[in-house]
């Protein structure tokens, strides 16, 4: 439950960004540059993108580790991260 909770709200959090960068590219009449406009659009553009490719990538691989870790095995104290094998979450 909590996962699609998360995966939800940064869902609408990357489509609020696109939607920032549309504005600022489409914004013809703001104070900046138009190179600044430019690179700072774009810029959103590719996080939504990358982001959206990353959480693509972490939820097809059908977990969060590299590697088969045993149930109870070592973790980060505070953040859970596998001390075992690769855990994606870091990265």
């Amino acid at each position: 439950m909590m996962y699609g909770l998360m995966g939800t709200g940064a869902t609408v959090l990357m489509l609020t960004v696109s939607i920032v960068a549309v504005v600022t590219l489409l914004d013809r009449d703001a104070r900046l540059d138009q190179c600044l406009r430019l690179s700072i659009g774009l810029g959103f553009l590719l996080t939504v993108v990358l982001t959206f490719w990353v959480a693509g990538e972490l939820a097809g691989n059908g977990g969060r580790y590299i590697g088969t870790p045993s149930v109870n095995g070592p973790k980060i104290p505070i953040v859970g991260w596998s001390m075992e094998v690769g855990d994606l979450r870091p990265a």
